[in-house]
């Protein structure tokens, strides 16, 4: 009953993200079938095809930001503290509360790794219609990074649903406080040009960014990433302990 009722409400906020995602993944993928255009206006197969998509999608400021309003999207949960018979039944018993919240925040993280993995699929089909070489590791690396840096935006988004208990105005107030925050994360520019430099070192988005690891490992980044999940985390399960569905 725990995941059938996290997954009935799941399933239309991971459409939504799909639909938020597809667009620009497929986007960049067709772009680099197409290829920069000669002179004559005949398209030429780009012959790296790892080197455009770094450029086009995980460059900061890149198309791989979608993911971040995707993972908003994904961690607004409306069943998490809403008042629903099912949800009440569920906190009647001696089910731990944390243990609700992990399964949320479990179901969110899935849910935008099997988004990631969608648009890594697109872009091999891509390289593969090109004719050009996408090394699979670095590809996966890649979308690691990605996965990860989306993901520490799913405790916060959770700890604001214990506030808000419904989807719609967690997603609203969330993505406001994206839009609005600092740093400009997502341009999709196509043909792809080189993209502007990469936010401060401290941002929990910038070691998605391959070249942050370039000077060793991004570790002040990693770590705002990891005190924004994990603080976001605890932060909800205090709330959730202290609230009634």
């Amino acid at each position: 009953m725990l995941r059938a009722t996290i997954w009935r409400d799941l399933r239309w906020r991971l459409l939504a993200a799909l639909l938020l995602v597809a667009p620009p993944a497929v986007l960049v993928a067709f772009a680099g079938v197409q290829g920069p255009r000669s002179a004559s206006g005949v398209a030429v197969p780009v012959s790296d095809f790892l080197q455009f998509l770094d450029v086009s999608w995980f460059h900061l400021p890149g198309g791989s930001a979608v993911l971040l309003p995707a993972a908003v999207l994904l961690g607004a949960a409306g069943t998490l503290v809403r008042p629903r018979d099912d949800v009440a039944y569920l906190f009647a018993l001696p089910l731990p509360r944390w243990r609700w919240l992990l399964a949320h925040a479990a179901a969110a993280v899935l849910a935008l790794a099997a988004l990631v993995l969608l648009v890594g699929i697109a872009f091999a089909v891509g390289a593969a219609r090109a004719g050009a070489t996408l090394p699979p590791l670095a590809l996966a690396a890649r979308s690691l990074g990605v996965l990860l840096a989306a993901s520490a935006w799913v405790g916060p988004t959770l700890l604001m649903a214990t506030f808000f208990r419904r989807a719609l105005p967690t997603v609203v107030i969330a993505l406001a406080a994206l839009a609005y925050g600092p740093g400009d994360r997502f341009t999709l520019e196509i043909p792809a040009r080189e993209s502007m430099a990469m936010l401060a070192s401290w941002d929990p988005w910038a070691f998605a960014d391959p070249r942050a690891w370039h000077s060793g490992v991004p570790v002040l980044s990693m770590l705002t990433a990891a005190v924004l999940c994990i603080g976001g985390l605890l932060l909800a399960a205090w709330r959730l302990e202290r609230l009634e569905p």
